[in-house]
């Protein structure tokens, strides 16, 4: 399988929602083809600006959110209070972890070690938190 079919599948199997978001390489290897220096240059520049633009608005919202469970935590009153920062803390990871995926995904395209990696951490993560709630339920 060719590396754009690769990296069009992972981006549906993976990140569906932020499909418009990723990079552009049909088009991208198209004026590459046609030898359009200048077309592929500007081409490039605004695939870039754009990735560079979802990342950076993705990390502002997540700074935010951050924020908020600091400030949750520091106001904690009780064990299911406690829970519910627990399984929010959790789907922030998640979240993060997605942002991680898509720039793995735009920067190679298709990475299975590094992915794999990822995975093995939201699993222990997981595990860590279930556990918690065990050991205080």
């Amino acid at each position: 399988m060719k590396h754009g079919k690769r990296h069009r599948a992972e981006i549906a199997r993976s990140l569906p929602q932020w499909e418009r978001k990723f990079l552009c390489y049909k088009a991208l290897k198209k004026k590459l083809k046609l030898r359009q220096d200048m077309g592929f240059r500007h081409s490039l520049g605004r695939e870039l600006d754009k990735v560079n633009d979802f990342f950076i608005d993705k990390e502002e919202d997540y700074i935010i959110l951050f924020r908020e469970l600091e400030s949750k935590a520091e106001n904690i009153n009780g064990h299911e209070e406690m829970l519910e920062l627990l399984k929010e803390i959790l789907a922030f990871h998640s979240e993060m972890v997605m942002l991680l995926h898509y720039s793995v995904i735009n920067f190679a395209g298709n990475t299975p070690y590094f992915l794999i990696m990822i995975y093995i951490r939201i699993f222990a993560l997981a595990t860590i938190f279930s556990s918690c709630e065990t050991k205080q339920g």
